[in-house]
C-alpha cells in the first residue's frame, strides 16, 4: 500500500548514506532479474563490489514487468543470449508464434503440445479449469507439479479468495501476515499464485489463466512470456474471448 512504499523509500534513503561496514564488500557481485531494479537500489548494490571485482548482471527485457527507467551501467561488456532454457521446444514455438521475440529454444525435450482454451465469463473460466485439472491428474501429472498462474495481480484475481476449486484445495497467499510480518500460506493441493508473485519459479505443469487485454502492449506481451516460460512439461492458456482475437490476428 502506500503508507508501506513510503516506509521503503525513506529506508533506501536511509541505506543510501550509510557507509559500507567492514568485511561487506566482496570480490565477485552476481545480480539477477536486473531488469526489476531501479537505479537507486542497483547503485546501493554495486557499493558492495570492491574495486577491482568482477560483477555479472544478468536481466531479460523480455519478464520486465514494473515500468520505470532501464539501470544504467558503466564499463560493462554486454553480451546477449536470446535463448530460453526452461521452456521445451513446443512451448518456445507457441512463444514465438504469438509473440515474435526474436528468442530460441535451448532445450532439448520437445514437451507436450500447448493447449490453448477461451472463456466468456468467470465460471465458465472455473469449469474449464476444475475440468482440466481432473484430466491432468487422470493422465498422471502429480498435484503438488501442477500450479494455476494468474495474469492478473493478486487484489483483481478471481481466485485470489478461493478456498477450493473442484475437489482440490489451493495452496496459496491469503493476503494476511503474522506477528513476525511472515506471509500466511494456506495448505493444499494445487499452487495458485499471480505472474507477479511466481516469476523465477517453475513447475511442470501451469495453468495459465485470466488471460485478458485490450491490447497487446509491451507489458502484456512480457506478463503472457513470464507466464508461458513457467512451465518445464506442458502450458494450457485460458484466454478470455477478446485477448484471443488479438492474439489470433498475429
Amino acid at each position: 500500500d502506500s503508507q508501506g512504499d513510503k516506509l521503503f523509500d525513506a529506508m533506501v534513503v536511509q541505506v543510501q548514506n550509510l557507509s559500507i561496514p567492514k568485511g561487506w564488500q566482496v570480490d565477485t557481485l552476481i545480480i539477477d532479474e536486473g531488469q526489476d531494479m531501479l537505479q537507486t537500489w542497483a547503485d546501493i548494490v554495486l557499493r558492495l563490489a570492491k574495486p577491482d571485482s568482477r560483477v555479472l548482471w544478468i536481466e531479460d527485457l523480455n519478464q520486465q514487468l514494473y515500468s520505470h527507467d532501464k539501470v544504467l551501467l558503466k564499463d560493462f561488456v554486454r553480451l546477449d543470449v536470446p535463448v530460453n532454457y526452461r521452456s521445451p521446444q513446443k512451448i518456445q514455438q507457441c512463444i514465438e508464434m504469438l509473440l515474435e521475440l526474436g528468442t530460441e529454444s535451448g532445450n532439448p525435450f520437445p514437451g507436450l503440445d500447448p493447449e490453448f482454451h477461451t472463456y466468456e465469463n468467470t465460471q465458465e473460466l472455473f469449469s474449464q479449469v476444475r475440468t482440466r485439472l481432473d484430466t491432468l491428474i487422470g493422465q498422471g501429472f502429480r498435484k503438488e507439479n501442477i500450479a494455476i498462474i494468474s495474469f492478473r495481480g493478486m487484489k483483481t484475481s478471481a481466485f485470489s479468495n478461493m478456498d477450493r476449486i473442484g475437489s482440490y484445495d489451493l495452496n496459496r497467499f491469503t493476503g494476511e501476515y503474522d506477528n513476525e510480518g511472515h506471509q500466511v500460506i494456506q495448505d493444499g493441493d494445487i499452487h495458485f499464485d499471480t505472474i507477479y508473485r511466481y516469476k523465477g519459479q517453475q513447475k511442470q505443469v501451469i495453468l495459465f489463466v485470466e488471460i485478458d487485454f485490450e491490447a497487446l502492449d509491451e507489458l502484456n506481451r512480457n506478463k503472457i512470456y513470464c507466464g508461458m516460460t513457467r512451465a518445464t512439461t506442458h502450458l494450457e492458456c485460458f484466454f478470455s474471448i477478446r485477448a484471443a482475437e488479438i492474439l489470433s490476428k498475429r
